[in-house]
């Protein structure tokens, strides 16, 4: 087993070397840990595990995107995790992600205004 403050010593090695299979070995590894012990990710948190999330989520590789997106919906249900996504703008990352590549397609309206649509 591995204390918060291992576990997050190793997520950063993981991520300096931006390592995606230890980062997601780890997160895998302590799942059963972390499954039912809420103080255990209160720790992490408090000791800065957050940055690991955010490192993840943001990453310019959409693998590790979806990693990084998948291991904050387990975190949830915390309250103070909850606050410091909003802080980090998760949703925002969310809306990045899941867009196409190519981004939108503005001149492709479908044959709509946009008037029904939205109400105007």
């Amino acid at each position: 087993k591995m204390t918060y403050g291992e576990f997050n010593a190793a997520l950063d090695s993981a991520c300096q070397e931006d390592d995606f299979a230890k980062y997601r070995a780890l997160w895998e590894y302590i799942w059963v840990v972390r499954k039912d012990n809420q103080a255990f990710d209160e720790a992490l948190l408090a000791d800065g595990g957050i940055k690991h999330l955010k490192y993840a989520f943001r990453h310019s590789d959409s693998t590790w995107r979806e990693a990084g997106v998948r291991v904050c919906r387990t975190f949830f249900h915390n309250q103070e995790a909850r606050e410091k996504l909003v802080l980090l703008d998760f949703v925002g990352s969310m809306m990045v992600l899941t867009m196409p590549k190519e981004g939108l397609d503005l001149e492709d309206d479908g044959g709509h205004d946009g008037a029904e649509e939205f109400g105007f």
